[in-house]
C-alpha cells in the first residue's frame, strides 16, 4: 500500500504546532508498519535541504496555474526504506521568515501559495508516478486535494482530510478562484463556497472519501454549533465519512527514561531526577522552591490564544494562588494583550508567577518533567499532545473536558485509586478554580499523589495504535467508488 501524506508543515523540518508533530510522526510509523509512504510539504526559508539530507531531483515538475507555467524544483530524501520525503521549491512563495505570516498577521497571498502546494503535489504524483492508493490531506492549506481528485479528476484517487482545528478554515475572497486554480461551477452551496467566500477547508470536507479528526469526542464536537464553526451542517450532511482518530505521541522524543535535553533522566520507580528537574526548572524562572509539601508547581506551555483558555487563567489564577504555596510557570507566546495580563498577575504574585514569552523547544521538556501539574483550559482542543507528554513524565493534567483532553485525561476517583488526571466541564474561571483546588487538595495528600504520578507515567497513547486504526480506514477505501456527497 502506498500512501501520499502531505502537509503544510513537518517535523522537525518546519513546525508552529501539533500539526508538524503529526505530520513528522504518523508516516514515520506507518513506515514501520510496512505501508510505503511519500510525504510532501513545502520547502521553507528555514529548511536547509543539503543539511537535512535531501538530494535535488532532476527534471523539475511542469504544471499550470494562475494562467501561467509553474516550474518548483523538488528534493527528495529516503528517511526509511518505506518513507520518502518530498519538499517542494518555489522561490519567493515559501523562502520566507514565517510558514503562513509574520507579525500576527497572514500573508496575502496564502491562497496562491497553498494553492501552488496543493496543485505541485498532483503534479509530483503524475511525474513520478507514483500512483498511491490513498492521499492523506491535513487542515485547510491542503483541501484543494481532495477536490481536484474527487470533483475535477472524477475520483482519480481516494483521499483522507483530516480536521486538526476546525477554527481555522482557509477563507478567501471569490476573486482568489483564479489564483487557486478553481473552476467557478464549484462556487455553491454543496461546493467550496461559504457565505460568499471561497473555504479550503470546505473544498476538502466536501470532497474527501473520508474524513478524520484527531479525536473522537471532537468528530462529534464539529457538527454541532459550539465547535463547528458555522461549518456544523456541513459536516452533518457527511457525518457517515466522518471518524475520530486519536492522536498519538513520538515516546522516542517524549520519554524521561531517555530524554537527553533533561539535567536528571528518571523513571516511574525512581522520581529523584524529576526533583531535580523541578529546582532546576523555578531556578530558570527565578522562583524560589515552594516549602516542603506546600504547594505545587503549575505549568502552562501553549500559544496564547483565546482558544487555549489563557484568559480563563488569568481570571482564576488570584484564587488559587493566594495562600496555597502554588508556582505558575508559564511558556508560550502569542497575544500581546494576553502577554500583558499575565505580566499584572505577575505583579500581584511576584514570588509565585514566572513568564517565558517565547517557544523553547528544551525548555518545554524541562516544563514537563519539572512541574507538578500541566494547566490546560482549552475552550475547545482538538486532539491536544501537551497532556500526552505531560502525564508521561509524571506531570498531571489539570483539563476543560472538551475533544481529545477530555478522550484522554480519566478524572480522578481518591476513593477507587484511579484517574490519570482533572477535568471541569466548564470554561469558566469558576471551572478552572475548581479543577485546580481538587488537584491541590489531592497534591497534597503525598501517597495518593504518587500512586497517581506512576499511572500517568504508564498511560501508552503510542503512535502504534493510531497507525493501525489509519491503514485500516486506508484499506476500506484504496480503489473505493466516488460516495454522493462527493459527485458534481
Amino acid at each position: 500500500m502506498h500512501i501520499v501524506f502531505v502537509a503544510s508543515e513537518m517535523a522537525p523540518y518546519a513546525k508552529t504546532g501539533g500539526l508538524a508533530d503529526v505530520a513528522g510522526s504518523l508516516p514515520a510509523e506507518l513506515a514501520n508498519q510496512g505501508v510505503h509512504v511519500s510525504s510532501v510539504l513545502p520547502r521553507y526559508g528555514v529548511i536547509d535541504p543539503l543539511a537535512e539530507g535531501f538530494v535535488y531531483l532532476e527534471p523539475s515538475l511542469v504544471f499550470g496555474l494562475a494562467g501561467a507555467t509553474r516550474k518548483p524544483h523538488v528534493w527528495h530524501r529516503r528517511a526509511h526504506p518505506n518513507h520518502d520525503i518530498y519538499l517542494l521549491e518555489e522561490p519567493g512563495l515559501y523562502d520566507r521568515p514565517g510558514l503562513y505570516g509574520m507579525g500576527g498577521r497572514d500573508f496575502a497571498d496564502n491562497d496562491y501559495r497553498f494553492a501552488f502546494l496543493c496543485r505541485a503535489t498532483l503534479a509530483l504524483v503524475r511525474a513520478l508516478r507514483i500512483n498511491p492508493d490513498v492521499i492523506h490531506c491535513n487542515d485547510w492549506q491542503t483541501g484543494i486535494i481532495p477536490w481536484a481528485c474527487g470533483r475535477e479528476m472524477a475520483g482519480v484517487f481516494p483521499t483522507v482530510f483530516t480536521i486538526h482545528n476546525m477554527g481555522y478554515q482557509g477563507l478567501f475572497g471569490q476573486e482568489s478562484m483564479w489564483a487557486m486554480g478553481l473552476h467557478p461551477s464549484g462556487f455553491t452551496g454543496d461546493g467550496y463556497e461559504y457565505y460568499g467566500a471561497i473555504s479550503c477547508m470546505k473544498a476538502g470536507v466536501m470532497a474527501a472519501t473520508r474524513i478524520t479528526t484527531v479525536s473522537k469526542r471532537y468528530a462529534y464536537e464539529i457538527q454541532t454549533p459550539e465547535f463547528g464553526f458555522g461549518m456544523d451542517a456541513v459536516l452533518r450532511g457527511r457525518q457517515d465519512a466522518i471518524v475520530g482518530i486519536l492522536n498519538g505521541v513520538d515516546y522516542s522524543q517524549w520519554d524521561p527514561l531517555r530524554d537527553r535535553l533533561l539535567p536528571a533522566m528518571y523513571g516511574p520507580e525512581d522520581l529523584s531526577g524529576k526533583h531535580r528537574c523541578r529546582a532546576l526548572l523555578l531556578r530558570e524562572f527565578d522562583l524560589e522552591q515552594p516549602r516542603e509539601g506546600r504547594g505545587p508547581v503549575v505549568g502552562v506551555v501553549s500559544r496564547l490564544t483565546g482558544q487555549k483558555g489563557i484568559d480563563l487563567i488569568i481570571q482564576s489564577a488570584w484564587r488559587w494562588l493566594s495562600g496555597t504555596g502554588a508556582r505558575l510557570v508559564v511558556l508560550g507566546n502569542g497575544s500581546k494583550t494576553l502577554q500583558d495580563q499575565l505580566r499584572g498577575v505577575q505583579g500581584f504574585h511576584p514570588d509565585q508567577v514566572g513568564l517565558r514569552f517565547e517557544y523553547n523547544e528544551e525548555l518545554a521538556h524541562l516544563m514537563y518533567a519539572g512541574c507538578d501539574m500541566l494547566l490546560m483550559p482549552s475552550k475547545y482542543e482538538p486532539c491536544g499532545l501537551n497532556q500526552l507528554y505531560a502525564m508521561r513524565y509524571g506531570t498531571i493534567p489539570v483539563v476543560r473536558a472538551t475533544g481529545g483532553l477530555d478522550d484522554t485525561v480519566e478524572h480522578v476517583r481518591l476513593d477507587q485509586d484511579t484517574g490519570t488526571g482533572f477535568k471541569f466541564e466548564h470554561a469558566t474561571a469558576d471551572g478552572v478554580t475548581w479543577g485546580m483546588w481538587r488537584a491541590i487538595e489531592v497534591f497534597r495528600q503525598p501517597g495518593p499523589w504518587t500512586r497517581l504520578v506512576r499511572r500517568a507515567m504508564a498511560q501508552d497513547f503510542s503512535w502504534s495504535h493510531s497507525a493501525q486504526k489509519y491503514i485500516a480506514l486506508y484499506r476500506s477505501i484504496a480503489g473505493a467508488p466516488l460516495l454522493e456527497g462527493q459527485r458534481k
